[in-house]
């Protein structure tokens, strides 16, 4: 049983979907055996198969001494609870990291034991946070993946100032891990840049000549319903939609007249809603939001973003956290709504000052 070595973020072995085990003989007793002592060594209080580069559906766990040692082989979670518990998570693979994740509270799953029998069970709390934290490194989704990219960078950074850990940019679990991109060929001799890229002429950067004269043939014979220019008949397009066609015609489109916004339940005023953009965005881009919102909170005095949480959830952003009066929260929610693309916050702060419920006198 010896003690084997462990992958450290961020191995590309980490983000490895791992496969199901299919023998259950004696190398997979000795692999649960080795995960066992590697694990106490870590130390930790559960590990993977992956964690050590074997790339097989095997984890173990112990919670603690009383509860002993748990062994789940081919685990598949088959129903998570509504309810959700936060807890303060790390991994064997990043030493002396840890932050809050908010998992399922309850879950049930199916496995297999060291002789392959089937099995069905429940778990809750702390087990079942640690099940589904095991599962997902056999899914090929470490730990940090389920924090937002704020939290994320911001840890990364933290421990990239310690030895050994290389700084990178992580997806969030539900975009796909992609392959390393193939190199670029050698150059051969004499060969230009442009031959790397498919032999594309090279793209002139002289102005062409210009008639305005022919802007204006016909002026007096053309139809306004024909655009400005017009085309002559040589495949060109015209540089102006005919009239009549524009999307802001306001000669035939009816006067809408005005409308007065209504107000949410914080009392503040919706915004005009943009037709052009889209009602909800994608993962990445609430990330994105998320870390612009930050970016924005920081310049505002009397602010201390380490208290502050900003959740995106597509245009919605929720603050939580703590502020010592209400005009700072006022403030915050402000600064927020103020960041393109928040249509809405949900302001969540909690007032520590002592006297945080006096308004103020002006």
């Amino acid at each position: 049983m010896p003690i084997r070595p462990i992958l450290r973020y961020p191995h590309p072995g980490l983000k490895t979907v791992c496969a199901p085990v299919t023998a259950f003989d004696s190398s997979l007793a000795a692999l649960a055996d080795d995960l066992l002592v590697t694990m106490r060594a870590a130390p930790g209080v559960g590990i993977t198969a992956a964690h050590i580069g074997v790339f097989n559906r095997v984890t173990v766990l112990e919670l603690d001494k009383a509860d002993g040692v748990r062994l789940y082989v081919n685990p598949h979670i088959t129903w998570f609870s509504k309810e959700t518990l936060t807890h303060t998570e790390g991994s064997v693979s990043m030493p002396g990291a840890t932050d809050e994740v908010t998992r399922p509270r309850a879950i049930r799953f199916r496995y297999q034991d060291a002789e392959g029998a089937m099995h069905e069970d429940g778990a809750e709390d702390f087990l079942a946070i640690c099940i589904q934290h095991e599962v997902d490194q056999l899914d090929g989704i470490f730990w940090l993946q389920r924090l937002s990219r704020l939290k994320r960078d911001r840890l990364v950074k933290k421990m990239g100032e310690g030895p050994g850990l290389t700084i990178t940019a992580d997806k969030s679990p539900s975009m796909p891990n992609h392959s390393p991109l193939p190199a670029f060929p050698a150059k051969k001799q004499g060969a230009t840049a442009m031959a790397r890229i498919g032999d594309k002429p090279p793209i002139s950067r002289e102005k062409p000549e210009l008639s305005r004269e022919e802007d204006y043939r016909d002026l007096e014979e053309r139809n306004l319903d024909d655009g400005w220019p017009y085309a002559d008949g040589s495949g060109a397009d015209p540089a102006n939609r005919p009239y009549g066609e524009t999307a802001a015609n306001f000669d035939s489109d009816p006067n809408k007249g005005f409308r007065v916004d209504g107000t949410d339940e914080d009392g503040n005023e919706n915004r005009l809603k943009d037709s052009l953009r889209a009602d909800t965005i994608d993962r990445d881009e609430s990330d994105d939001l998320e870390a612009r919102v930050n970016d924005n909170l920081e310049n505002i005095p009397e602010v201390d973003i380490d208290s502050i949480e900003v959740h995106a959830d597509g245009h919605v952003v929720t603050l939580e956290g703590s502020v010592e009066t209400i005009g700072i929260a006022r403030k915050v929610e402000l600064g927020a709504l103020s960041v393109d693309g928040v249509r809405h916050v949900r302001n969540k702060l909690q007032l520590t000052g002592v006297d945080a419920h006096i308004p103020n006198e002006d």
